[in-house]
């Protein structure tokens, strides 16, 4: 009883300060925790020991299973945002295209993965799952650091009603361009002097529309940027007003 107790004692210091552990999975040397954080609604993996390929003799441990199931428990969870505490010492093909396949099964799920690489045994491995994942020194630090990217900050600097009022914008926009229509056709066209007040409300009610329809797309989109800030899609949206505006005062100087 005393030795379940210290596994269990074990197991939990291994899980942050304020998360449930949810698995443990365990085959000879190999451990694998599953955990989850009660606050931030974070996932995490713990991998220690070693991961080695299919044993050569029949009293050999083979930890591949376990590490199976523990990635499938995570997968099942559906988190958004995932630790990979990685503290194994040897990983060979196997248990490398394990968790390479999860990790990307995760991504095209929208989900923001970190591992944590404390020590650096096989830079090779730690390598190729950098790739797939942002990289941190501690759970600590990948916490933080999912909290900051997860942030949605682009909604603080542009307004949700923005797309509604470009929507209005440009339904107004091109009603008084059909009375416009409808108007020359029925009645007189407007002269050649007359026209250019046309041609910028045209031009105005365009850039603003569009301008206000691709910020919030800038806004809710995931941009792969690591160094974007909040202030990005307002750089987009003037840029889009601008060239909007330039080409339609351009063409309906042109063509109207």
């Amino acid at each position: 009883m005393k030795k379940a107790k210290h596994h269990k004692l074990s197991e939990m210091d291994l899980v942050p300060r304020g998360a449930d552990l949810l698995s443990a999975h365990r085959e000879g040397s190999f451990l694998a925790l599953v955990w989850q954080d009660r606050h931030a609604g974070v996932c995490g993996l713990v991998c220690i020991g070693d991961l080695e390929d299919a044993p050569l003799f029949d009293d050999q441990t083979n930890a591949i299973p376990a590490f199976s199931r523990a990635l499938a428990h995570l997968e099942r969870e559906d988190p958004q945002l995932v630790v990979l505490d990685w503290r194994t010492n040897i990983v060979e093909s196997t248990g490398l295209a394990l968790v390479e396949q999860s990790l990307r099964r995760l991504l095209l799920r929208g989900c923001l993965p970190v591992i944590v690489v404390k020590d650096d045994p096989d830079p090779a491995v730690v390598t190729k799952l950098s790739s797939l994942c942002h990289r941190e020194q501690s759970v600590h630090q990948a916490m933080k650091w999912l909290r900051l990217a997860h942030t949605p900050n682009s909604d603080k600097s542009f307004p949700k009603w923005a797309p509604i009022v470009a929507a209005v914008i440009g339904i107004a926009t091109f009603l008084f361009f059909v009375a416009l229509t409808v108007a020359s056709l029925f009645y007189h066209s407007l002269p050649s002097g007359d026209r250019f007040p046309a041609v910028a409300v045209l031009a105005l009610g365009g850039a603003v529309s569009s301008g206000l329809f691709g910020g919030y797309a800038a806004a809710k989109g995931q941009l792969p940027i690591p160094v974007a800030q909040s202030n990005k899609p307002v750089e987009i949206i003037l840029f889009g007003f601008a060239a909007v505006l330039f080409i339609l005062l351009v063409l309906g100087k042109i063509l109207y």
